[in-house]
Order: structure tokens, then sequence, then C-alpha cells
């Protein structure tokens, strides 16, 4: 698939071109026989030229992918659930925009200054404003799992669970 192929060397030039010393979590969140997160990811880790963790969800890891979800501080995304999760968390996010459900919830939060459209993808500028500003929000951010923290109305544990069972259910999982 000609368009997998751009966003995964996207993926793969960003990811590389981040400052070595922030972290960097991919995610997994859907491995049925229709859509394969797992494949990906493990085609973007081979080209890469740093470590990275992966963490994929398989229905029994939930609360241990919650927990490492939050504490990220800034998402660079691609999958509505992750989105919804980023949003939730208060992560700094980027989105590709790949679907209309992605579009849409990008459209009614008005995050329009937030997502990259697939075109954008094999244009290098695209990457390296993208590379930029990860690497610059790194260099002067707050931890932002502090500040949640601090917000007593703030339960991401509990609406990412619902999330995750709601995701489980529309997969016949539970």
């Amino acid at each position: 698939n000609p368009a997998q192929f751009v966003y995964e060397k996207f993926i793969v030039d960003v990811i590389n071109g981040i400052n070595p010393n922030i972290e960097v979590n991919l995610y997994g969140f859907q491995l049925s026989k229709e859509i394969n997160d797992k494949l990906a990811i493990d085609r973007v880790n081979e080209k890469l030229r740093r470590k990275i963790n992966i963490i994929q969800y398989d229905g029994s890891n939930m609360n241990d992918l919650i927990e490492s979800y939050y504490c990220n501080s800034f998402a660079l995304k691609t999958l509505f659930h992750s989105l919804v999760l980023s949003l939730k968390a208060q992560h700094k996010i980027i989105s590709i925009s790949y679907n209309v459900k992605v579009d849409n919830l990008q459209q009614a939060l008005q995050l329009k200054n937030t997502f990259i459209s697939l075109k954008q993808l094999k244009d290098k500028r695209t990457q390296i404003k993208v590379v930029d500003e990860i690497n610059g929000f790194f260099s002067t951010h707050i931890d932002r799992k502090i500040q949640i923290n601090n917000n007593p109305e703030f339960n991401f544990e509990k609406d990412a669970k619902k999330h995750f069972e709601y995701i489980d259910n529309m997969l016949g999982k539970k």
C-alpha cells in the first residue's frame, strides 16, 4: 500500500530526528486480522536508528498501557482512539489526519493547527517542522503529569478504562 509506505517513512524520519535524550513510546491498540498495529510498528522499528519503547494492547494489559500512556506529555497521533485518550490526558498533540472520524473530531474541537494531512507527509518540510516542534516542546515543557494530578476532577485512569472496555466490546474481546 503506497499510502502506508509514505506514512511509515514519515514516522521513521520523525522518530529518527527526535533528540535521542527524549524517550519515544509507540503504542499499538489493534491486533486483529483486519488491522494489525504490531506489524506496522515492527516495520517502523526495523528502520529506526534509535531505541524506542513498544507497548501493544492485547486485552490483558490495560492497566499497564494506561499508566504508560498517561505519563507521556506529547503525542503524534494516527488512530482515533489514541487521539481521544491523548485529549483526555491533556497531551500536546499533533495528529495525522487519515480518517473521517479523526477529521470530524478535530474539526468539532477546533484543532485545526494540530493535524497533518496525508498529502503533507511526503513534504520534507512537514517532517522537519514536526521534529522541531517535538524537540522544542521538550526543551521547555513542564511535566504535565504533575499538573494533571493536581486537578481533583481529573481521572484519566477511570475514563481510559471505560474507553478500552468500549473498544474490547466492539472487537468482541469481552
